[in-house]
């Protein structure tokens, strides 16, 4: 009997005893399995700014920007104009010179003009001077009116007109443009300004090395019928716009300009009485006047 209890008790201790090892197993158990299984719990993020000096350790690349790198041997821009090859000449209003020249002067003129330029070769003989001129002719005309001859090499003529004839033949020397009167009837100035523009930029493509001179458009006398004109005063009101039109244009082309308006014309704006028959062609000693104002203000 007493064995038995012995062996009783030696039953409930190794119960308990194995209940204490299962316990202690599973607790074992328990820790091992959330030390596998469950990660470490970062620190919460936060989009405060850092106050500390380190540099960031980030990873990010910084954002693109759309400036045009700079390179070292790029010139600098500049807001001067660029410098033109060739610069024209400024506007000369041709003065009395000291010295007048001498007939071999006119050797070396062009005059391209209307009746009143044929009238002076006619009354003076020209002094050697060459004339492209012709009755009627305007300054639209110069590209138009085919009134010259040019010899061609197998002898034979062929009418052509004064740019053609300076196209094929260039003049080097001194070209006088003598043009207005017949201009005078026109309907509006602009035309004129246009037109006289116009054929000055093909006389100087033509002859790149001449030197050209815009002659002022003289007035004309009291007794003038003028085509397109009411009256002799409305034609000189109308030939003094032109010639504030031609100085216009040599200032701005660079050519010279001779002003002979004002040594034929009088304290009323007219061509005073007894220089010409019909108020517009000038007589032979106005002619000679004329030669000689050209000659006293020459193209230096």
């Amino acid at each position: 009997m007493s064995e038995f209890k012995s062996n009783k008790r030696r039953s409930a201790l190794f119960v308990v005893i194995l209940l204490i090892s299962v316990l202690l197993a599973a607790a074992f158990t328990a820790m091992l399995a959330r030390s596998i299984i469950l990660p470490p719990v970062p620190p919460p993020e936060t989009n405060a700014p850092s106050t500390t000096d380190s540099p960031s350790t980030s990873t990010a690349l910084p954002p693109q920007t759309t400036v045009e790198p700079q390179t070292t041997d790029q010139a600098p821009q500049t807001t001067t104009p660029p410098q033109t090859t060739e610069p024209r000449p400024p506007i000369v209003t041709l003065p009395e010179a000291e010295q007048p020249a001498d007939d071999n002067y006119f050797s070396t003129i062009l005059f391209i003009g209307d009746s009143r330029s044929q009238g002076m070769q006619i009354a003076t003989g020209g002094y050697g001077a060459t004339f492209y001129a012709d009755r009627g002719l305007a300054i639209d005309g110069l590209d138009k009116k085919q009134f010259l001859k040019l010899t061609q090499p197998d002898g034979s003529t062929l009418d052509v007109s004064v740019i053609e004839m300076l196209t094929a033949v260039p003049f080097t020397g001194n070209i006088y443009i003598w043009f207005g009167l017949n201009e005078v009837g026109w309907p509006s100035v602009d035309r004129f300004a246009g037109a006289y523009r116009t054929s000055l930029a093909a006389l100087r493509q033509a002859c790149p090395d001449a030197n050209i001179c815009l002659m002022s458009v003289l007035p004309v006398a009291r007794n003038a019928i003028v085509i397109g004109a009411d009256d002799a005063a409305a034609a000189n009101a109308r030939i003094r716009t032109y010639n504030d039109i031609i100085y216009r244009l040599a200032e701005e082309e660079g050519v010279y300009y001779l002003n002979c308006y004002e040594a034929f014309v009088d304290e009323e704006g007219f061509l005073p009485d007894g220089y010409a028959s019909d108020g517009i062609h000038l007589l032979r000693a106005q002619n000679l006047a004329l030669c000689d104002y050209i000659r006293t203000h020459p193209i230096p």
